[in-house]
């Protein structure tokens, strides 16, 4: 199973490089500070506090199928009929779309969250979060952008007929196998973005400090593999 993060000099910080959530930006932001790579949970002391960037699990399902039909190009996005595709949501196709609360179960409850998709910049809310620790450290993600036409089409495509199958249009049996498999990561998304969202838009003291954090990022861009975004969806099951 594949686990990779970043681990500070001073070791008391780690930030874990989760597939499709920002993964390379991650590394583009930590390693100039002098962060280094790993893949074995051992290297992070006990006393470390885990980073953890989060987003939409059902966005991040979507990017991580879109991803899986690139690398397999034996599966045909255009060919594929609505019976076959919703045989296939309950799976789990690599670490691509592998649950957080899986991937990194043996450490998920001492993760500290920061959302990537509420309408703040995350690596502003990461500046923001150190600041809170009263520790110096201050990324920036400067970098080129350049769109992939091929992942957005994809994408969209995906992510349309998602919306339309989980809102009703498949079996409540199949609905479930789907949030079942997600439900941790819908409900610690929606924690954390509430709460971000909640002291953001009522506490002065967090909106200046996040005012601080965007201030030292001269341009946000986010690597190419992790550009598509939208607006996130929290779909549940009716009662």
């Amino acid at each position: 199973m594949r686990r990779s993060f970043l681990i500070s000099p001073c070791e008391s910080y780690a930030i874990l490089q989760v597939p499709k959530n920002g993964s390379n930006t991650v590394a583009k932001c930590f390693r100039p500070l002098g962060w280094r790579y790993s893949q074995n949970l051992n290297d992070i002391k006990d006393y470390a506090k885990i980073i953890c960037w989060i987003q939409d699990p059902l966005n991040r399902w979507i990017k991580g199928f879109v991803q899986f039909s690139i690398i397999n190009p034996e599966v045909n996005l255009d060919e594929l009929q609505s019976e076959i595709f919703q045989s296939l949501i309950p799976g789990i196709y690599d670490f691509h779309t592998l649950p957080i609360s899986h991937q990194y179960m043996p450490i998920f409850d001492k993760l500290t969250f920061i959302p990537m998709d509420i309408g703040y910049e995350v690596t502003a809310l990461t500046n923001m979060y150190f600041s809170q620790q009263g520790v110096s450290y201050k990324i920036n993600n400067k970098q080129e952008h350049k769109a992939n036409h091929q992942k957005q089409r994809q994408y969209n495509k995906i992510y349309n007929f998602m919306i339309k199958i989980l809102t009703g249009s498949i079996k409540r049996s199949e609905q479930r196998s789907f949030y079942n498999l997600y439900e941790y990561d819908f409900q610690v998304y929606e924690k954390v973005s509430q709460r971000y969202t909640y002291f953001l838009e009522n506490n002065s003291f967090w909106k200046k400090l996040y005012k601080e954090g965007l201030n030292t990022v001269d341009e946000i861009e986010i690597h190419d593999e992790e550009v598509i975004q939208t607006k996130p969806v929290l779909l549940r099951l009716r009662k």
